[in-house]
Formats: structure tokens, C-alpha cells, sequence
């Protein structure tokens, strides 16, 4: 998927690393690499490729989520960061939708990870973002990857430091998403 790790001691560590599921360290990556960039990091793939260890690549992740939250609170607040987000799927009473950047910059601090960087996405309608109280705290990431008709996918679900979802908690954001789908469906129809 990222060829030119190929040969780094960070690809050769992905490579054979079975600890891991491919996918959150795949996860890791791609918003270690968005970080990057929103800090404005020269070259932050030559930043990444040069880490040794996956290990190294959670600790980089993490202070640069902390870096980004902390600006995004202080001056780095978008000219549109008072408009509505788009609301394109349906929350319930348990997994509410956030609807504002200053509610996603605020995520981001609570849950100490770095949903904040899909901000411009969410506000032009190529993400979506909610919470979920119980029974975990999550963040939940839905991609929309066409909007008429509206096709969408799960891109993340999160606890706080990106921990991963209980069977149970994944069970309920999947049976919520099957239904919204459905509903958005039955709406195109009738």
C-alpha cells in the first residue's frame, strides 16, 4: 500500500509485524501522514519513513496529535469554523452526530486523537463525525464516498489514544450504520 517504506526499517517492521491488524496500523499511517502535513512538517512521509519501529510511529502519531489539538485551540481556528457541518446521516440517542468545529476540536482534546484534521472533509460534506457514550466513549468516522446517491463507509471507530472498540461496541455502531443506510434507501424511494 505504501511502497516507498519498502526496504525502511518502519516497512520492515509493518511487514512483519503480526501483533497488530493491518488495518490500524494502515490507520496509523494515514493520519500520522495527515498530521504532518496540517503542522506543516517538510516532507512528512520522509519523516515517517525514517522511523524505525512501529512503535516509534505510535509515539510520533501521538505527540503530533497533541501538537495539532493544542493549535487548533489556540490560532488555528478555519474562517468556516462557524458553520454548520452537514448533516448527511442520522445520529440516535446514543451515537450523536458533531455538528461544529469548536465540538470536534473538543473530541480531538477529550479524546486525545486527531479527528480535528477532518474538519475541511466534514465541512464539505466527505466525512462525517460522531461520539457514542456508552457502553464505550468512541469516535466514530464515516467516509462519504459519493454523495448523490449517498454512498458512505466506516472509516474509524476510536476510543480515547485511537483505542480500539469493544466486539459489543462495534456490533452497535455497525447495526446503527446498517440502519441509517437503510433508511437514507427507503427515503431515495419513496
Amino acid at each position: 500500500m505504501y511502497p516507498f517504506f519498502t526496504g525502511t526499517p518502519l516497512g520492515l517492521d509493518l511487514a512483519f509485524n503480526q501483533q497488530q491488524g493491518r488495518s490500524k496500523l494502515m490507520a496509523y499511517l494515514n493520519d500520522t501522514l495527515h498530521l504532518g502535513v496540517a503542522l506543516g512538517v517538510f516532507d512528512p512521509l520522509q519523516r515517517v519513513s525514517q522511523l524505525p519501529s512501529i512503535e516509534d510511529l505510535r509515539q510520533l502519531h501521538d505527540r503530533w496529535v497533541l501538537e495539532r489539538n493544542e493549535i487548533s485551540v489556540v490560532n488555528a481556528r478555519p474562517q468556516n469554523a462557524d458553520i454548520a457541518y452537514p448533516q448527511l446521516l442520522k445520529a440516535n440517542g446514543q451515537i450523536m452526530a458533531i455538528s461544529r468545529y469548536d465540538e470536534l476540536v473538543a473530541e480531538g482534546l477529550e479524546q486525545g486523537h486527531c479527528i480535528a484534521i477532518y474538519h475541511q472533509s466534514i465541512a464539505n460534506g466527505h466525512y462525517c463525525a460522531f461520539k457514542m457514550a456508552k457502553p464505550e466513549r468512541m469516535t466514530i468516522g464515516i467516509k462519504i464516498t459519493k454523495t448523490q446517491p449517498l454512498m458512505c463507509e466506516i472509516d474509524q471507530i476510536r476510543g480515547a489514544s485511537n483505542a480500539m472498540p469493544s466486539e459489543q461496541t462495534r456490533e452497535i455502531v455497525y447495526q446503527w450504520f446498517e440502519q441509517t443506510k437503510a433508511q437514507l434507501k427507503q427515503r431515495k424511494a419513496g
